[in-house]
C-alpha cells in the first residue's frame, strides 16, 4: 500500500495538487492503521519542509487547469 501526498497552491484553494507518491509499508489488519498512516504522513510534510496551514510555494503565473 502506498501513499500520495496531496497538497494545495494556498491553504484554502479547492483544487489539489500532487505533491509526492509515498511508498511507505502499512499493515491493513493493524488496528493503529490510521495512527500509523497519520505518523508517516506527518514524517514526509515535515521532511519535506511543508505545512497544514502555511502557503509554502511560490505562485507561477498562468492559466487555470481545465476540468475533463
Amino acid at each position: 500500500m502506498g501513499y500520495d501526498l496531496f497538497v494545495r497552491e494556498k491553504p484554502g484553494d479547492p483544487e489539489w495538487i500532487c505533491y509526492d507518491s509515498l511508498g511507505d509499508p502499512v499493515e491493513l489488519n493493524d488496528r493503529k492503521m490510521e495512527n500509523v498512516m497519520c505518523k508517516i504522513l506527518d514524517h514526509h510534510v515535515r521532511e519535506s519542509g511543508l505545512s497544514y496551514t502555511e502557503n509554502q510555494f511560490e505562485s507561477l503565473p498562468g492559466k487555470a487547469p481545465e476540468r475533463k
